[in-house]
């Protein structure tokens, strides 16, 4: 039954539904690199910190 869906999907779908895939894969791609990108702020503010923390002393 799954295959037969799948068949039927396919050819009502099909480009449209590539078109939807490739916009959702886009979309991860962007997040990935955002949240890398957080990351990075966040670890380059933590580092500062504790520079300047230390300085104190």
């Amino acid at each position: 039954m799954a295959e037969k869906l799948k068949k039927r999907m396919e050819a009502a779908w099909g480009p449209t539904a590539d078109k939807a895939a490739d916009a959702v894969l886009e979309t991860m791609g962007k997040q990935w690199t955002a949240m890398i990108q957080q990351t990075a702020a966040e670890q380059e503010l933590h580092e500062r910190m504790t520079k300047l923390f230390k300085e104190e002393k």
